[in-house]
């Protein structure tokens, strides 16, 4: 059962739907065991120009990778830089997204309780930010933290504690506001909320419940009305190195 199947009818995003659909197929893969990348493609197709994305549904099935071609002159050419890896270079099922959040959900466990250790009595903070946040993870995506700590243990520790898959942007007192700010949706979570067991997918699982979506069975099903949102990444959060001090 592929998404649409699954879901119905989607409010407003009927066409992207059917061309993330398309892409699947074209791509070979089953849409029973992608429907979490079909969503997330579906996604990036709903910021698209319109009349670009109603041009991919009318080509023939052969011309469609090629009609792909033309996706960073409709859109932000990030939003093309993911569609392409997901369809073209590295499509991932439903279970390899299931996986991914368990594995970050281990790493991030150990690197939390790192941090807070060796921070001694200074108060860390910690938020969730980017895609998980929002129901749209891959198993590609890194998972992106926001952590205050103290000024000298950043200083000294950066480095060792922020790394490719677990993405910390460490945050002194006076730059806890801006962050949030600029990450919005994040969700703060104290050592014992990370500690907790399936920690990260329920962040997930609350991601998608606000789309309209939920897993069942490790497949996404839809349980009301499907939201697509439009993209909104602030300028501060689209030039943060993560690791480094926010700007």
């Amino acid at each position: 059962m592929n998404v649409q199947a699954a879901l119905g009818k989607t409010p407003g995003s009927d066409l992207q739907s059917r061309v993330a659909r398309r892409l699947l197929g074209v791509a070979g893969k089953d849409p029973a065991d992608h429907t979490i990348l079909e969503e997330n493609v579906t996604h990036l197709l709903c910021q698209l120009k319109e009349d670009y994305v109603r041009s991919l549904e009318a080509l023939p099935q052969d011309k469609l990778m090629h009609g792909l071609n033309q996706v960073y002159a409709n859109g932000p050419p990030h939003l093309g830089l993911k569609i392409s890896r997901d369809i073209r270079q590295q499509p991932y099922s439903d279970a390899e997204v299931l996986a991914r959040v368990e594995d970050l959900d281990g790493q991030f466990k150990t690197t939390a309780r790192e941090i807070v250790d060796g921070n001694g009595s200074y108060p860390c903070r910690f938020f969730v930010a980017g895609s998980i946040e929002k129901g749209r993870f891959g198993a590609r995506s890194d998972l992106d933290i926001l952590c205050k700590a103290a000024p000298e243990w950043i200083k000294a520790n950066r480095w060792e504690h922020s790394h490719a898959d677990v993405s910390i942007q460490y945050l002194e007192t006076d730059e806890v506001e801006k962050a949030v700010a600029a990450f919005a949706p994040t969700r703060e979570v104290t050592l014992d909320d990370i500690n907790q067991p399936n920690f990260l997918m329920n962040i997930y699982e609350d991601g998608v419940r606000k789309k309209g979506l939920a897993l069942e069975d490790g497949h996404l099903v839809r349980v009301g009305e499907v939201v697509c949102r439009e993209e909104s990444v602030p300028d501060a959060a689209r030039h943060v190195t993560w690791g480094l001090p926010m700007a």
